[in-house]
């Protein structure tokens, strides 16, 4: 998060209101580590038609 912009004031019934801004950057780096440190996950059948597969 970069840019960050706090504000603060009051509204019509005087109570504090509170507005963060802020531009988010995507970091492909990071997410591309995470996704490929996840577990991968087999599922084994009898079933040979995918066709039945998809009513399952």
């Amino acid at each position: 998060m970069s840019d960050l912009e706090i504000t603060k004031r009051l509204n019509k019934g005087q109570t504090v209101v509170c507005q963060v801004r802020g531009k988010l950057i995507e970091n492909q780096e990071l997410i591309t580590q995470y996704h490929n440190s996840y577990g991968r996950f087999i599922s084994a059948t009898n079933i040979f038609e995918t066709t039945e597969l998809e009513t399952i």
